[in-house]
């Protein structure tokens, strides 16, 4: 049961969490004959869900999301490769990195990654920390020349999107 009404599916759970969000609930689980009973703190999956992400000469880099984090036992929010394209495979950052820091700044989150990258001319070279996921006790320093010549870089945010040149193309 949730908030003392008894559940027999999971499309009215799904109904419950969706409509206290932020808020604690009493859940009773019961199996078999054994009942235990809690409050429930109901979070907002939509705030540790990636809903932005940033294309960059065919990468696309966005927020580590809630699931992947908790696998990996990395913070959420972490910037994360999703698909390395052209300029960062070229140095050799691969698909399921974690971004640390670029040209010697922290990039802790996507607002700083984004600062940093659109602050970088064409054509610089710069070094980029990370560590992959499958080896998170291994940190990569990589010497990645910013391109700009055949993809412009463009930040999705849901429900849009927006192109977004750096200093020097």
């Amino acid at each position: 049961s949730v908030g003392g009404r008894r559940l027999v599916d999971f499309h009215e759970l799904a109904e419950q969490l969706d409509s206290h969000v932020g808020e604690s609930l009493a859940v009773t689980v019961q199996r078999g004959t054994h009942t235990v009973s809690t409050n429930v703190h109901v979070a907002d999956l939509h705030a540790v869900t990636p809903s932005c992400f940033l294309s960059l000469s065919g990468a696309v880099v966005h927020a580590l999301s809630y699931q992947m984090a908790r696998g990996y036992n990395v913070p959420t929010g972490s910037v994360f490769v999703a698909s390395a394209g052209y300029m960062l495979s070229m140095a050799g950052v691969l698909r399921g990195s974690i971004i640390t820091s670029v040209a010697g700044k922290p990039t802790r989150d996507m607002e700083e990654f984004k600062e940093v990258v659109l602050g970088l001319k064409g054509g610089e070279r710069v070094p980029v920390r990370s560590f992959n996921l499958v080896d998170v006790h291994r940190e990569r320093v990589a010497i990645v020349k910013i391109d700009r010549q055949w993809h412009p870089t463009t930040w999705f945010q849901r429900n849009g999107m927006i192109v977004m040149e750096g200093e020097g193309k």
